[in-house]
């Protein structure tokens, strides 16, 4: 063999040395193999730092959490900054996407806390597992590198005070149990001092949305259950809803956990089925709603059955908290069509599309930055009167708080990226205005965010009486909610 081959380079040796020239070059192209440094965990930040490799132009990150298999996750371009450095940077947030969970599943500190308490180890734990593996691959044009060494990285395990989270975690076993009932249709999943006989009112849809929330394995079962038994088949064969709140607002937001259900794959065929007509249902009462095109395409936050607006609403059509229970619906709703589980039709029978509802969710938002914003504060009023383009230039925490809910669930969720843009920026001001407008003392916010202490509350007849403004928990949570979700 070796005779032959001495045999061709003889006849044919300007060919075998290009032959040989091209492939010694071709190689040379080719990165060389890159090393990681450093993987420094900061929440659930996690910064990689890996030597420069020879010939290479950009980097590609690949992530494994759990028992998964590689992802790519993305890539880092040498650039004017980095071109000098023996090492590069990277440094990107672990979040979900959509409906399902990347890394964020696995590193979420508020879930690490929980496996602590429950006696997980911190080995893989399904979705308790905290630790994720990364590999660096070197890129030249075409070429690619060798594969770095993966790198482990394990998020500390005293992210959170323990004891805090098992004392939350057991009020909220404690609300499960207290909800439970064999009958839904009376109550049942309801946090309200009045305890109203009926099952479906915007906090059944808080109390059930927070469920999910916390551990949609645990509880999904009673969850399904509730609405199996408030989604009602009449005997035309249409579909209703059991106490429903015809002519508000108010009534389409318990709806949006049901399609949670939904998007997650909780449900057998026939719930499915009976959830798709029930979200049809909660749309086309949402229709009868008054609409105002000159505000944006916002309903009216409360009317009658027979359209006519209830006395509270006449002058202030509007009302911020109306924005976040029709809109947090919505927005669930164009995620469940753009996965293909559910097709939408208005009342005259023409099939709704996700761009036609992002469309009228983006101006909703809009519309309220723009117009019941206060110019000095930067905070919100909760009241907009549609004939007079007013606001009633009075500001309430949980009200302020719907909005932001609302406004970062639509940040998050829209698809159109400049539209994305608009929305995060509104977001970032009203963090500003929120974040200025707390109390030093109490770490909280007032009732009415931008007074203290009292004021005077001037009735129709002239008569008043003195209120008093107080730190108050709920529109609290909400902001820090807002906040800390934004921030992550």
């Amino acid at each position: 063999m070796i005779c032959v081959l001495f045999f061709f380079a003889a006849l044919f040796p300007g060919e075998t040395f290009a032959a040989a020239k091209a492939a010694t070059k071709a190689k040379a192209k080719t990165p060389a193999q890159t090393v990681i440094t450093s993987a420094d965990v900061n929440c659930n930040f996690v910064q990689l730092q890996w030597e420069k490799a020879k010939r290479a132009t950009s980097y590609r990150v690949f992530v494994q959490t759990g028992r998964n298999g590689w992802k790519y996750w993305k890539s880092v371009k040498k650039n004017a900054k980095n071109k000098e450095k023996y090492s590069d940077t990277l440094k990107f947030k672990l979040k979900k996407s959509g409906a399902k969970y990347r890394i964020y599943k696995r590193t979420n500190p508020y879930r690490l806390a929980a496996a602590k308490i429950k006696g997980l180890s911190f080995t893989y734990q399904g979705k308790f597992d905290t630790s994720c593996r990364f590999v660096v691959q070197p890129v030249r044009g075409k070429k690619l590198g060798p594969y770095s060494k993966a790198k482990t990285v394990q998020l500390p395990s005293d992210v959170l005070k323990t004891e805090n989270v098992s004392r939350v975690l057991a009020y909220a076993q404690k609300l499960y149990d207290d909800n439970r009932k064999e009958d839904y249709t009376t109550g049942g999943f309801t946090w309200n001092p009045r305890d109203f006989k009926t099952s479906w009112f915007y906090f059944h849809g808080f109390m059930l949305e927070s469920f999910l929330q916390l551990d949609p394995e645990r509880y999904s079962g009673e969850i399904i259950k509730f609405y199996n038994q408030n989604i009602k088949k009449n005997e035309d064969g249409t579909t209703s809803i059991r106490g429903y709140t015809h002519g508000e607002l108010d009534g389409a937001m318990p709806a949006a956990p049901m399609l949670q259900l939904l998007l997650n794959g909780s449900l057998n065929e026939e719930e499915s089925a009976n959830y798709q007509a029930a979200a049809n249902y909660v749309y086309h009462e949402l229709e009868k709603q008054i609409i105002y095109p000159q505000a944006g395409n916002l309903w009216q936050h409360s009317q009658t059955k027979d359209g006519v607006p209830r006395k509270l609403w006449k002058k202030w059509n509007i009302c911020l908290d109306g924005v976040y229970m029709s809109q947090f619906f919505l927005i669930r709703l164009t995620q469940a069509i753009d996965a293909g589980l559910i097709e939408v039709t208005s009342t005259d029978g023409t099939q709704v599309s996700s761009e036609q509802l992002w469309n009228d969710i983006y101006s909703r938002c809009v519309f309220v930055m723009e117009h019941m914003r206060n110019p000095e504060n930067g905070l919100l009023y909760h009241g907009y009167e549609v004939a007079t383009g007013k606001t009633n230039e009075a500001t309430w925490s949980r009200g302020m708080g719907w909005y932001a809910m609302a406004l970062l669930e639509a940040a998050e969720h829209i698809p159109d990226k400049q539209r994305q843009e608009v929305l995060t920026d509104y977001f970032r001001q009203l963090s500003d205005a929120i974040v200025n407008s707390r109390d030093e003392n109490s770490c909280l916010w007032y009732n009415v965010p931008d007074g203290r202490e009292e004021f005077y509350f001037q009735k129709k007849d002239g008569s008043g009486e003195k209120i008093y403004n107080i730190p108050e928990s709920s529109g609290s949570a909400m902001f820090t909610y807002c906040l800390l979700r934004g921030y992550h």
